[in-house]
């Protein structure tokens, strides 16, 4: 999907293997709970990541619609991606260390 999403994924401000190893491992650890292996969220982080799978689900259905490139990009300028923008850049890689040592 990152990848049929297409330049507009990059709207989100993060690298996209690490966003999908973050987002799948996270659901994975929340779904199949194991003790022994804990994520420590902050508030909203979940919240968040959760937001930008919404994100790439509408900007694949976008593109299914055949909404063309230049337009997509633009999605950019929204000021609620600019701020989903800024709070991935910070739990992405927060979360990847704690999925990395666990």
């Amino acid at each position: 999907m990152v990848s049929y999403a297409g330049e507009a994924f990059s709207a989100l401000g993060v690298e996209p293997d690490l966003w999908v190893a973050v987002v799948a491992q996270s659901r994975n650890r929340l779904t199949h709970h194991d003790k022994r292996r804990v994520i420590k969220f902050e508030p909203g982080d979940a919240y968040f990541l959760a937001e930008s799978v919404f994100v790439l689900v509408m900007l694949c259905l976008l593109r299914e619609c055949e909404v063309d490139a230049k337009t997509l990009a633009n999605v950019r300028e929204n000021p609620n991606m600019q701020f989903l923008c800024g709070r991935l850049v910070e739990i992405i890689p927060r979360l990847r260390e704690q999925l990395k040592t666990k």
